[in-house]
């Protein structure tokens, strides 16, 4: 090739590497965009609108005032600003403005990631917007850290810059901006450790023994000014309405967020990302990681001790939460360009240079090319999270909206007794006194976290909770709180009035309360829907519907066939599982729950048409009984009464099933149908002593004492020795008022068996 030839290529391959580059580019960065707007799904959301709101009537909170079990706990809140830009942003132009204002924030931080070094070349922007973009995206969501993304990265920005030879005004604006950082995040501590951690670095390098290192470090005299900064914007840090108690405030929730702690325990996003190491999901943050750390290699000759110091932190920081990910986005991210910057100031780049350019150029198109469509058309949502979605909106199975809207237009007695992520919208709903524990951990601590969560996870407490604060109204997110819905639903003075696609609203029957009751009971036969009128500030249009196809829902169906299997109502579940299977012909989960649902039936020509599609799993359900036992195994034992009931009205009953229908029926505390079931095998075998114990346990707990008696002395009578049956005897006196014949039953029983618990910790009792 001649040398005019290889000039003209030469010349050629650069502009197309410019023109490649801008598409990148172009390309990226509206996949940050569209990673950016989705509809709402932060459930903190709600209870920072009305914080909001708090602090522009009343002032900076200083006691809790919204939650009525736990009143006037200390508050300390240093999110105020946010909270209240983000009202005054819902009160002028609603709920869409504030995805706007979030896609805005997002793109100023990748902006001011892409600005971080003028001289990089643009492929090494691009890797590294890709690298921040792969493990930061799930955090695009409306929450105060949207402001630490972007502050954090014009920290990165001024500190390179400055170092870069760059005046000192880029350093000097840090503890102004720190001070918004202060009264706007809780982690605002980020800014100054990350710049001490930069500045020290920087200082070290001078006695490191890697020659690099040295040469690369920044001198004594460009270090002054940055070690003033870092102790400004440590200052800095008091500047809030809570002074020295609020710049102490992080040390607090560092506390909270330890390993053993219990908040840390029962909040996902604060424990270890390695939890999560078995999904595919996963990958993306050790290949960033990896990525991140060969340019420190591809940077040997002139790496930077600051960024290599930074890197390092928030590598330890996102191994020890899974929140803390994003933050590790956008330091390898700037590390990333950084390092490429470095390297491409060879003048005479060979061919390794010009591959490694190109292959990465055509990796951040593929990326960014599978990226965007994937999430435009809720693909990649449908994998990870179904409740998120490409557009504007609100996630409409996210929050109880609708049932709230309905507590409301009934006038439902309060107060109202909620879980911990959906009492964030009650608070927004009710204000003051409203909650029983929401989502601000901070507030309550470890312990009344624990019993709120304990609370709805197993339904324990509920009376003891009723009790102590009167509560009215309770509101069930039946998918994630199906204990505690079991457990209301066992109580003869609670009547289910609502239920939707997420919720059940159940009050309590009084007086005051009958008529409503009378009018609007559920019957979990054949329920039906009830249409509430939403506000129009809570359900804004998603303004990109219909603009394209998206990947079906079948969200409510498959939680609406949930439902039924919980009230036990085998044939409306498959009428939902399959309306589910109509949207989505591929959805395993449900096929799989329809083989379970049409063995149950005994329709074996369904059930086997759908093993293939539902897995391994499904394939080992052959049987009604086998149904059965799975619907136990999952916790729906109003199923697997169903089912049972099923084989009876089949004439397919064997002395077995009415056994394992007893049970299921005495565990989900379907009285009527356990009592059928003990009387038909204590006819079919009089001489059986533990039928007899079965009414008679039943009728104890209908209150029919004498009733109950009369059972456990009749298996008595069969089979004296029973220690068991001598202690339900006793327990029976004592609820009956009789302590002195309730302590000679249970003596009874331990005559028999000395170590016999139930009755020695009843005799204690007494």
């Amino acid at each position: 090739m001649s040398a005019s030839t290889e000039s003209h290529f030469k010349s050629r391959l650069g502009r197309t590497a410019i023109f490649a580059d801008r598409i990148v580019a172009v390309l990226l960065f509206a996949a940050v965009v569209c990673f950016a707007v989705h509809k709402i799904v932060a459930y903190d959301v709600w209870w920072q609108l009305k914080t909001g709101e708090w602090v522009l009537d009343h002032g900076f909170p200083s006691t809790d005032p919204f939650s009525y079990a736990t009143p006037d706990r200390p508050w300390i809140e240093m999110r105020w600003m946010y909270c209240v830009a983000a009202n005054l942003i819902f009160k002028g132009f609603g709920l869409n403005a504030l995805i706007i204002s979030e896609t805005v924030l997002v793109s100023l931080a990748f902006g001011c990631l892409w600005v971080v070094d003028r001289k990089a070349p643009v492929w090494g922007r691009c890797l590294g917007v890709a690298c921040a973009l792969a493990v930061a995206h799930l955090r695009f969501t409306i929450r105060p850290e949207l402001v630490t993304f972007l502050l954090l990265s014009v920290t990165l920005l001024g500190l390179h810059r400055y170092k870069s030879g760059a005046r000192t005004r880029w350093i000097y604006a840090l503890p102004v901006m720190q001070v918004l950082w202060t009264n706007s995040h809780t982690v605002f501590i980020l800014g100054p450790v990350t710049i001490w951690i930069f500045a020290l670095a920087e200082l070290a390098a001078g006695w490191a023994p890697f020659r690099a290192l040295r040469a690369s470090a920044m001198s004594r005299e460009r270090l002054r000014p940055l070690l003033v900064v870092a102790a400004l914007s440590t200052v800095a840090c008091v500047a809030s309405p809570y002074f020295i108690r609020g710049a102490l405030f992080p040390l607090q929730l560092f506390s909270q967020i330890q390993a053993g702690n219990v908040i840390r325990e029962l909040i996902t996003e604060l424990q270890s990302p390695f939890s999560y190491s078995g999904s595919i999901f996963f990958i993306r943050y050790p290949i960033v990681a990896v990525i991140s750390a060969l340019t420190f290699l591809l940077n040997w000759k002139r790496p930077s001790p600051g960024a290599i110091a930074l890197w390092c932190a928030y590598l330890y920081l996102s191994t020890q939460s899974e929140r803390n990910l994003s933050l590790f986005g956008l330091v390898a991210g700037f590390c990333v360009i950084v390092n490429c910057s470095e390297a491409a100031r060879d003048k005479r780049p060979g061919r390794l240079h010009t591959l490694a350019a190109w292959s990465t150029r055509a990796v951040c198109a593929a990326l960014a090319l599978v990226a965007i469509p994937a999430v435009v058309t809720d693909f990649y949502y449908q994998k990870i999270d179904p409740s998120r979605r490409f557009g504007f909106g609100v996630a409409k199975y996210r929050f109880p909206i609708r049932a709230m809207a309905f507590i409301d237009a009934e006038r439902l007695p309060g107060p109202i007794l909620s879980n911990l992520v959906d009492s964030n919208f009650v608070l927004f709903d009710g204000g003051p006194k409203s909650i029983y524990v929401d989502g601000r951990l901070e507030v309550y601590g470890g312990e009344i976290f624990k019993r709120a969560d304990d609370l709805f996870r197993t339904g324990n407490g509920f009376d003891e909770a009723v009790a102590s604060h009167g509560i009215g109204t309770v509101l069930v997110a039946y998918g994630t709180d199906g204990n505690m819905f079991r457990a209301v639903m066992r109580k003869a003075d609670w009547a289910p009035l609502y239920f939707d696609e997420t919720h059940v609203v159940f009050v309590r029957v009084t007086p005051e309360t009958g008529a409503l009751v009378d009018a609007l009971r559920i019957d979990w036969r054949e329920p039906v829907r009830r249409e509430v009128v939403v506000a129009a500030r809570l359900d804004p249009p998603d303004w990109l519907a219909g603009t394209w196809p998206r990947v079906a829902d079948d969200i409510a169906p498959k939680a609406l066939g949930q439902l039924a299997l919980l009230t036990g109502n085998l044939r409306l579940a498959r009428e939902r599982f399959e309306e589910a299977l109509r949207a989505r012909p591929d959805d395993a989960y449900a096929a799989l729950h329809l083989v379970v649902i049409c063995r149950a039936l005994g329709d074996d020509a369904c059930a086997n048409n759908l093993v293939a599609l539902a897995g391994a799993e499904a394939a080992q359900i052959t049987t009604p009984m086998a149904a059965a036992a799975a619907f136990e195994g999952s916790g729906s034992l109003e199923a697997a009464v169903a089912t049972y009931g099923e084989m009876i009205a089949r004439n397919r009953a064997t002395t077995d099933v009415y056994q394992k229908l007893a049970q299921a029926a005495s565990g989900a505390n379907m009285l009527d149908e356990a009592e059928k079931a003990y009387r038909w095998l204590a006819d079919q075998q009089p001489n059986a002593a533990q039928y007899w114990n079965g009414l008679g346990m039943v009728s104890t707990r209908r209150g029919a004492f004498e009733e109950a008696l009369n059972y456990f002395n009749r298996s008595l009578a069969i089979a004296p020795r029973q220690p068991a049956a001598l202690t339900a005897v006793g327990v029976v006196y004592a609820k009956m008022g009789q302590p002195d014949r309730a302590r000679e039953s249970f003596k009874q029983a331990l005559e028999i068996d000395p170590n016999y618990q139930p009755a020695r910790q009843q005799l204690g009792s007494l």
